[in-house]
């Protein structure tokens, strides 16, 4: 689901007028695509539950400033496609803590 959502996601951005909003957009959107690559290394990569919840971090602040840029750009077939998966994040972010928590 990630990858359909992170592909058509930056397809629908790419089709839009190019603009600093557009361009702001779209690194954020890479830069969400990283910080999971990151927290895969971190979490399952490095084994690291620790290491795995501050990736989680910061991939949820990504992938909710892209969900509240897209919000305020206007962009609602977008917002409205990363709305789940931004829900999604919430509760892998609470997953993430307890599962730190309880090795911690």
């Amino acid at each position: 689901m990630y990858y359909v959502v992170g592909i058509t996601l930056l397809s629908w951005l790419l089709q839009r007028r190019p603009s600093e909003e557009r361009s702001l957009a779209i690194t954020l959107a890479f830069g969400m695509v990283l910080a999971n690559e990151i927290w895969n290394g971190l979490f399952l990569g490095m084994q690291s539950v620790t290491l795995g919840l501050a990736g989680m971090v910061g991939f949820a602040a990504i992938a909710w400033g892209l969900q509240a840029a897209l919000v305020r750009l206007n962009y609602r077939r977008e917002a409205l496609l990363l709305a789940p998966y931004s829900i999604w994040v919430a509760y892998d972010l609470a997953w993430a803590f307890e599962l730190w928590r309880l090795n911690g």
